[in-house]
């Protein structure tokens, strides 16, 4: 797991804002859709948009639940995993078996 940031904000739609550590938007844009965890290695969240300058941007993270919000301070440490996409066709998954 990598450092994503510090919690900037707390919404009142139930989102968190973060400050990310990296300053280069093009590396921000591949995180979309990344798995966001606490310090204490706890699933908070998931990555939903990208906000901002591209000079100064912002993290906005979707919590799994509205409890997870409480439970973090801003100025929090959370970190990310880009979880593995699947490409390809489905049978080559295995997910499609073919009759013989």
């Amino acid at each position: 797991m990598k450092k994503l940031g510090n919690v900037y904000l707390k919404t009142r739609s139930k989102l968190l804002i973060v400050k990310p550590l990296l300053k280069s938007f093009d590396k921000l844009e591949s995180i979309v859709g990344a798995e966001v965890y606490s310090s204490d290695l706890k699933r908070i969240g998931s990555v939903i948009d990208i906000i901002g300058k591209i000079s100064n941007p912002y993290i906005v993270v979707k919590p799994i639940s509205p409890e997870v919000i409480d439970q973090l301070d801003t100025g929090s440490v959370v970190y990310f995993r880009i979880s593995k996409k699947r490409f390809g066709k489905a049978s080559e998954r295995g997910f499609i078996r073919k009759q013989k």
